[in-house]
């Protein structure tokens, strides 16, 4: 991690904790409790990936200086009981609902999945955080709000390097931390 964007090395304790949570989340996927309607590339069945997605999402808090276990969503949701963030914390006298976007290092896209993009305006977070991770470094990449995404977004075509018809904003395009969150 070379950029100037802000790194977070986890403890064992966070990456331990998201592993456990993902394991539980996985078989919830399976025995049908949680909605796979929007879910895309088998990520409900991969604890890996939903382990690094948890992990990105505390990564992002201790960044902040916020206490992953208070400020992360860690509720095990029923299927329709999500209140679509990941985390909650007041930046700039806002309460923001960050939904947390996670990619392995070299990522280069802040993205909205496309299994989810007919939901988009029903989800109630107002900000979207983009999260790089490798093993147990996290780089924090930047973030919109959910209406500048909505207004920059562009549309993966085929033979992108995102899966067609993927939302999608480069990260080139994004703000940074590094620039105050308060703004």
């Amino acid at each position: 991690m070379t950029s100037g964007n802000p790194k977070v090395i986890l403890s064992q304790e966070w990456m331990d904790k998201s592993w456990a949570y993902a394991e539980v989340q996985a078989e919830r996927y399976e025995n049908g409790e949680c909605s796979i309607y929007q879910s895309t590339h088998g990520i409900e069945r991969d604890v890996k990936k939903l382990a690094n997605a948890k992990r990105c999402e505390c990564a992002f808090c201790i960044y902040l200086g916020l206490d992953p276990g208070v400020a992360v969503n860690w509720v095990q949701a029923k299927r329709g009981d999500d209140d679509d963030r990941d985390i909650k914390w007041e930046g700039g006298g806002i309460l923001r609902l960050v939904d947390v976007k996670s990619t392995r290092r070299g990522g280069q896209y802040l993205f909205w999945p496309i299994g989810k993009n007919a939901v988009f305006e029903k989800k109630k977070f107002n900000t979207l955080a983009l999260v790089t991770h490798d093993g147990n470094e996290f780089e924090i990449m930047g973030w919109l709000t959910k209406d500048e995404f909505r207004d920059m977004r562009q549309v993966a075509p085929a033979g992108h390097k995102l899966t067609k018809g993927t939302w999608h904003v480069h990260q080139k395009n994004i703000r940074k931390f590094r620039e105050r969150v308060a703004a």
